[in-house]
């Protein structure tokens, strides 16, 4: 028995070491709270729930420069601008790379310095 208040609880009698019911517990899910069934990185563009909760402190890529909204909508417009980013590499990844060079043609110029007497003309350094 145990004293709780004023009244006396009694508690169920539990015969140690407890056996093991299951080898592995499923993940508690509260009914009563709103969840995402899908990560918001994977929802679609239109999706009115792609946004994270207030609260959540992990990373938002393109979030760091939207600033003087409220959190919801500063998630949502980062996974929006990074959505449009991953999808347009994505289809620039897809496209054949073609790589076209003109052959370079020798172009004929007039020597800068004489290359006949070892010296360059102007200079003023030591010569040993």
């Amino acid at each position: 028995m145990v004293l709780c208040g004023i009244h006396a609880v009694a508690l169920p009698f539990y015969r140690m070491p407890l056996q093991v019911v299951t080898k592995e517990t499923e993940p508690y899910f509260s009914p009563h709270a709103v969840q995402h069934t899908v990560s918001p990185y994977y929802m679609a563009q239109n999706n009115p729930e792609k946004f994270f909760m207030s609260g959540y402190t992990g990373f938002i890529p393109k979030a760091r420069g939207l600033m003087g909204i409220g959190y919801p909508v500063v998630t949502n417009l980062a996974l929006l601008d990074f959505q449009t980013e991953m999808d347009s590499h994505t289809t620039n990844c897809s496209r054949p790379v073609i790589v076209e060079r003109q052959s370079a043609s020798p172009k004929l110029t007039k020597p800068v310095y004489p290359t006949d007497s070892g010296l360059v003309p102007h200079y003023t350094g030591h010569i040993p």
